[in-house]
């Protein structure tokens, strides 16, 4: 297992606003329109060279480079950069036809690959000669690379290379990519992933989840021919599978969707995220990463097939002015339920699912957001407020002059201060009947509001002029 286990990254500059004007320039020509008739070009680089181990200020020497290929060992690159604690980076493009490219990235010391303007390869600080690899489908045509690199002491080398595996098929009317098929493309430390003679087809990749932090990923690109629904299935393995938190994202028409899935609740089978309306293209996928929020390196996450059925139903087409939908149980109701939609409005973000609290009480309920420390206060009479949550571990957590009766709690915390402290809340709420729980809960926000599940009492829509309802 090589996992970093850093969390901490440099902030990388592009440097002045005068150099990045510079290259504004450079880039503009890159960006021109692809040539009418398609045929593979090899890039031309184009690089920006500096006295500092940081991108900063301008460049000492701009120069067209025929390749990205470079063992400078402990010398210089060229006129007015040093040996030692110097930067570089490179401006590309090239006419590529379609299929899933593998990125090879080797780097003495600090490097970074973007691909059409989406970072593949992160590897921003001090190592020896490494090479890193990411994949990703690129569909026919043009499109723009980027490398930044820096150097330390010592020896100084860098270098990027691709191949072309094939363009993902489609297997009638249903679509399977698979992890040994095309379509799937994956990146991070490849010393932390690992293959099984397992699962769907007899192969699996699967690594250790990561629990502050993004390292090993994977996107499914299912190339759909036609607009449409599809219900998104996942195949889980019977083994190398164990997280109860994996975070699947789906990307289609344009909005994303967050599903999280218990992988150790299942065994061989095939279990669906939902069905969404994809309009075909090649920026539609679905993601899922390492990262679970578990205790780190606890847990294992299958990387195994995909497969994208058509369905009759499922998220609507996004209708004009919303650009985010919301899915699933949000997805019924907002869409299900005339009212709500019309006092809601758009959703700003998508749903995210998240460590809550909740609390029941003889006058309404209480929920506590892990992400952002807010306690939304509901009452039986519905109405609703959001109160900051201010306590702190050196303050009691509950006051030991208050006793509930037999039968009924005092809270606690948070919402024990909020009960205690803030006007009118313990009068409307009265005694807890029951003790504060720990709920993996969701919360999307709306123009008009907000939305949260329960998994006891169901959705609560939270509307912006102080109103609440509950649909189960």
């Amino acid at each position: 297992m090589n996992k970093r286990f850093e969390n901490v990254r440099p902030r990388w500059s592009l440097g002045l606003l005068p150099m990045i004007m510079a290259l504004a320039v450079v880039l503009g020509g890159l960006l021109a329109a692809p040539p009418a008739a398609l045929a593979e070009t090899a890039p031309v680089w184009t690089g920006y060279y500096y006295n500092n181990a940081t991108l900063g200020g301008y460049p000492v020497l701009t120069r067209a480079d025929a390749g990205l290929s470079f063992n400078w060992g402990t010398g210089s690159p060229g006129a007015g950069v040093p040996g030692d604690w110097f930067s570089a980076q490179w401006a590309g493009s090239a006419t590529l036809d379609g299929g899933t490219y593998t990125f090879s990235a080797t780097a003495d010391d600090g490097i970074r690959v973007w691909v059409d303007d989406v970072i593949l390869i992160d590897q921003w600080h001090l190592h020896l000669p490494t090479t890193y690899t990411a994949s990703r489908y690129l569909a026919p045509g043009y499109h723009t690379f980027r490398v930044a690199y820096y150097d330390a002491t010592g020896n100084a080398s860098v270098s990027l290379s691709w191949t072309r595996g094939a363009v993902p098929p489609s297997t009638g009317a249903t679509i399977v990519v698979d992890d040994r098929g095309a379509g799937f493309v994956w990146g991070g430390p490849a010393s932390s992933w690992y293959s099984r003679q397992w699962g769907y087809n007899g192969a699996l990749y699967w690594t250790y989840n990561s629990g502050h932090g993004t390292y090993n990923w994977a996107k499914w690109y299912p190339n759909v021919p036609a607009a449409g629904h599809y219900d998104v299935q996942v195949y889980v393995p019977s083994a190398y599978a164990t997280t109860r938190r994996a975070q699947y994202v789906v990307n289609a028409s344009g909005s994303q969707y967050v599903r999280e899935l218990s992988q150790l609740s299942y065994s061989n089978q095939w279990v669906s995220l939902g069905s969404y309306y994809f309009q075909g293209g090649s920026g539609e996928f679905v993601y899922l990463s390492d990262h679970t929020g578990e205790t780190h390196v606890s847990r294992q996450i299958a990387f195994d097939a995909i497969r994208f059925v058509p369905a009759t139903g499922g998220t609507p087409p996004p209708p004009p002015g919303c650009s985010i939908v919301p899915t699933m149980g949000f997805g019924r109701v907002w869409s299900g339920v005339s009212s709500v939609r019309a006092r809601l409005g758009c959703a700003t973000e998508a749903e995210k699912t998240l460590w809550m609290g909740e609390q029941t009480f003889m006058g309404g309920r209480m929920f506590w957001r892990s992400d952002s420390s807010i306690i939304y206060v509901l009452n039986a009479n519905g109405t609703w407020q959001q109160v900051a949550d201010t306590w702190t571990s050196a303050e009691p957590e509950w006051d030991t002059g208050i006793v509930a009766p037999s039968g009924y709690y005092q809270p606690k915390r948070g919402f024990g201060k909020v009960w205690r402290n803030v006007l009118g809340v313990r009068s409307a709420l009265n005694w807890a009947t029951s003790e504060e729980s720990g709920i993996y809960g969701g919360v999307q926000p709306f123009a008009g509001g907000t939305m949260i599940y329960s998994p006891s009492g169901g959705i609560y829509v939270l509307y912006g002029d102080g109103r609440w309802e509950r649909y189960s």
